[in-house]
């Protein structure tokens, strides 16, 4: 069965198939790995067109080090995170010297904007994929999560 799917969809597809852990149906099982071979080759082109740009990369590993220069610091002398957000011993003096790597990097991150939005567009073209084994609802397992058969929905035979 030739299946029309965005890169998007693949990735998630694929991304929630390799997540599933337990013990299924041996049908079921075979399934997805069927599936997840089939998509293998798109994932994997995907994937190479996804990583920040090397200039990116360099500006934000300047902006990592900032944030743990400039953050307060535990008992241990470890930077003080609070959800995920380092805590700022002096943030007028941090945003200003933000400020000044934004300045020195602003081709960066101009580039990294303009990569993301290629991506963006890369991810919502549509792809066909090859799939030679639908799954038969009997052999689904018996608690189905809505976001998995909402991602399992194209490959179940009706």
């Amino acid at each position: 069965m030739l299946l029309k799917l965005t890169k998007r969809e693949v990735l998630e597809l694929h991304l929630t198939i390799s997540n599933l852990n337990g013990s299924y149906h041996p049908k079921f099982t075979y399934a997805l790995v069927k599936i997840r071979n089939a998509l293998k080759t798109e994932v994997e082109a995907i994937q190479t067109a996804m990583p920040p740009l090397p200039e990116f990369k360099e500006y934000e590993d300047a902006r990592q080090v900032l944030c743990q220069t400039m953050a307060k610091k535990d008992v241990k002398g470890k930077p003080v995170i609070h959800d995920n957000v380092y805590d700022i011993e002096d943030s007028d003096e941090f945003e200003r010297q933000l400020a000044s790597l934004r300045t020195k990097y602003a081709d960066a991150i101009q580039a990294q904007e303009d990569h993301v939005e290629r991506l963006n567009e890369l991810l919502n073209e549509e792809t066909e994929v090859e799939i030679a084994t639908k799954i038969p609802f009997e052999h689904l397992p018996d608690t189905v999560s809505v976001q998995l058969m909402h991602v399992l929905d194209p490959f179940l035979e009706s």
